[in-house]
């Protein structure tokens, strides 16, 4: 019953949500992945992607000044990995981003093709 209102609060949550919208879950075949998985873990419930976009983002880093020591911020690169599902026609665009072998985030777009 739980798992029941699980699923329901996340297709709510999906089909509210716009264009691109982060999400807590993902629902594969009736399997739940969550912010937190391994990419193997990801494989094993929904499958391969569809389309995989390995990207380089530089994301600010707090660091301190050797000269006046004061605090800074550096640009520090990170390479993410953006995985592609689709489901079909009936069902939304799954996009999950993977950082250092942990899914870190999902978004959802227009519907499948």
């Amino acid at each position: 019953m739980r798992r029941i209102v699980v699923l329901a609060i996340v297709s709510s949550v999906m089909v509210l949500g716009g264009t691109v919208e982060s999400v807590l879950a993902q629902d594969c075949h009736g399997r739940l992945i969550v912010i937190g998985a391994s990419p193997w873990e990801v494989i094993e419930r929904c499958g391969e992607p569809t389309a995989v976009e390995d990207v380089m983002k530089y994301i600010p880093q707090r660091a301190l000044d050797p000269t006046n020591k004061t605090p800074v911020y550096i640009l520090v690169p990170v390479q993410q990995s953006i995985w592609t599902y689709n489901f079909g026609s009936t069902r939304l665009l799954y996009y999950l981003t993977f950082q250092e072998g942990k899914l870190i985030d999902i978004k959802t777009g227009d519907y499948g093709g």
